[in-house]
C-alpha cells in the first residue's frame, strides 16, 4: 500500500527489486548489495516528482490479486 501511495503523489520509490517490478517510479535493489541500493537511490532521485496516474478502483485492485496472469503490471514471471 505504501508504494502505492508514493505512486500516487509522483514520489519515487526505492523498494526491494522484488516489489519494484515494471512499474514506472519505483526504483529496485538487491537487499544487502550496497551498491544496487546506492543505484536506485540516485535513479530515484535522479527521477524526481513525477505525474502520477489515477489510483485502481477496488475492482481493478481485486481482478488483480485474483488472477494476476490477466494484467501485465501484476503478471508474475516463471522464475
Amino acid at each position: 500500500m505504501k508504494l502505492m501511495q508514493y505512486e500516487a503523489y509522483g514520489l519515487p520509490a526505492v523498494c526491494p527489486a522484488a516489489a519494484a517490478g515494471n512499474r514506472y517510479g519505483r526504483f529496485g535493489y538487491v537487499p544487502a548489495d550496497p551498491v544496487s541500493i546506492m543505484e536506485a537511490i540516485r535513479a530515484a532521485q535522479t527521477l524526481g516528482r513525477f505525474q502520477s496516474q489515477p489510483p485502481l478502483s477496488w475492482k481493478e485492485v481485486t481482478d488483480r490479486i485474483l488472477a494476476p496472469q490477466n494484467y501485465s503490471d501484476t503478471a508474475l514471471s516463471s522464475a
